[in-house]
């Protein structure tokens, strides 16, 4: 028993100085305010930063990246939910992949190289857009946000995200809010 409570320490020391514990170095100095904010993770707080400057409020992002935390309220509260990823990832073509996305009401797609299996879907997509949509993108060097625009009128994202409260945002169907003519 002694053994094993010796490898333990040994362990849990060895972890904490290769700071491969739960709270590195580089968080205790964050949680000081000796380390600024993009300092602590800055492969992905350059974008996440131009995110939250260049979105509007309420806008949807097509991400389940656990990154978001960083993201403002209102797009974490708008982002993909976990039945929308699960019925992306069902979908067999490019197609259907950009329809729902669209479709679903995201017009920003931050890839933030990850290499989770929705982000290279969305990387292989890139070559098979459809002629009726329209994408750019914001390059960092180590990421893209995608910027999706429908060239079609007719086609209108069917999902929108809105305040329901003081500080509470919620998806809504957009086709509720047409005024009949």
């Amino acid at each position: 028993m002694i053994t094993c409570s010796a490898i333990v320490t040994l362990l849990s020391s060895w972890f904490y100085n290769l700071n491969l514990n739960f709270f590195p170095v580089q968080t205790l100095q964050y949680l000081k305010g000796d380390l600024e904010e993009c300092e602590k993770e800055p492969r992905y707080c350059g974008l996440i930063t131009t995110i939250n400057e260049i979105t509007p409020q309420g806008s949807r992002l097509f991400t389940y990246a656990l990154i978001r935390y960083w993201l403002r309220p209102d797009l974490i509260q708008c982002a993909l939910t976990s039945s929308e990823k699960d019925a992306f990832l069902d979908l067999e073509t490019s197609e259907q992949r950009w329809s729902f996305i669209y479709g679903r009401g995201f017009q920003w797609v931050p890839i933030f190289n990850t290499g989770n299996r929705m982000e290279i879907l969305v990387m292989e997509d890139l070559d098979h857009i459809p002629e009726w949509l329209s994408v750019s993108w914001i390059d960092d060097r180590h990421n893209l946000l995608l910027r999706i625009d429908s060239r079609d009128n007719i086609r209108q994202p069917g999902v929108g995200c809105g305040p329901d409260a003081l500080t509470s945002w919620s998806l809504f169907d957009r086709s509720e809010m047409l005024i009949p003519q």
